[in-house]
């Protein structure tokens, strides 16, 4: 017997760094054939240290779930034929027949006979419940270097690389063809870039880039956050470092956004701020600062959109009005942890 979660409970393994190790395609076979969605199977799990760990996240994400954004988070149980799915309270059974690919489950460390889906599969099974907007914003979440922490103040915390790869996401919904919400899931990866270090660049980043009909302006997508080499004189003036990383890059027009939310306490963050921005100009770069006022204001926002497509030497497109108040009022809020 065994257990093989997803949802809210796999993606409490992967935020709160529980160790997970991957299986090979037999392994994986074998670990969906072990699978049961039973109360035993689940009371046995929340005996386990594991389960004491992940407790006050699975708790806070209830908590903070807004009803708009359509049924709360759910612990998945994962079972490969429907005769193994029994009601268990707080559990949601999904039934999936078709072999999983490789690259799906990770043994989950410290428990015996507990997977977990990897990030990549979690994003592609979610796709079959999720909007468009949704599963960018997943998407966005999983190929960034933040996780969404609804136990945290802040909301969420910062990772030193992502979990996956646009390439990655783009490869596991291909071996999952025939997965409903696979072809959305897929869509998804067209507005999605690498590297976003908060929710409010990727909101930023969806603004810019998904479809009029999304309430988005249609932009090409940009690079965020790579590193740029610079000037030994600029360097210096930035202790050493060769490189920066601007926000949101245009390469090809020389463009970064820098979303600014910090106050500067001390003249040494103001003379550091100055500094970067000198680098990145002698860079060839010009930064255009965008602030949370900029962001907040649907007509400021939209005149960086067309300053930006000027630069690109595209179209400025139109958002469509009920479609931008739609999507600015779910972006600019509390982004919910699926």
């Amino acid at each position: 017997m065994g257990t093989v979660f997803g949802g809210l409970m796999a993606r409490a393994f992967w935020t709160l760094g529980i160790p997970l190790h991957p299986l090979s395609p037999s392994q994986t076979s074998l670990a969906m054939a072990r699978s049961r969605c039973s109360a035993r199977e689940i009371k046995l799990f929340r005996e386990t240290p594991v389960h004491s760990t992940v407790e006050g996240f699975l708790r806070a994400a209830a908590e903070t779930h807004d009803p708009t954004e359509g049924p709360g988070p759910a612990v998945d149980v994962v079972v490969d034929t429907p005769a193994k799915i029994h009601r268990v309270k707080g559990v949601r059974c999904i039934c999936s027949t078709l072999d999983p690919p490789a690259g799906s489950l990770a043994e989950v460390g410290g428990c015996e006979a507990v997977c977990s889906l990897t990030p990549a599969q979690h994003f592609v099974v979610r796709a079959r419940d999720l909007d468009p907007v949704g599963c960018c914003l997943l998407a966005m979440e999983l190929c960034g270097t933040y996780l969404l922490r609804p136990d945290l103040p802040a909301g969420f915390a910062t990772l030193p690389e992502p979990l996956v790869s646009v390439v990655d996401l783009a490869r596991q919904t291909g071996r999952n063809r025939g997965m409903p919400g696979a072809r959305r899931a897929l869509e998804a990866l067209t507005h999605t870039c690498d590297g976003s270090a908060s929710p409010m660049e990727t909101a930023v980043v969806l603004l810019l880039v998904l479809p009029p009909s999304l309430g988005g302006h249609g932009l090409p997508l940009p690079r965020l956050n790579g590193e740029v080499p610079i000037s030994s004189a600029s360097s210096r003036l930035l202790g050493g470092t060769r490189t920066v990383r601007p926000d949101i890059l245009w390469p090809d027009a020389g463009l970064d956004l820098e979303y600014d939310s910090r106050s500067f306490h001390t003249q040494h963050d103001a003379d550091r701020d100055r500094a970067r921005r000198s680098a990145l100009q002698t860079a060839g770069i010009e930064p255009l600062s965008l602030t949370p006022q900029i962001v907040g204001d649907a007509a400021a926002f939209d005149e960086v959109a067309r300053l930006v497509a000027r630069r690109l030497t595209v179209t400025a497109e139109t958002p469509d009005p009920l479609a931008q108040a739609r999507l600015r009022q779910r972006l600019l809020g509390t982004h919910p942890v699926w």
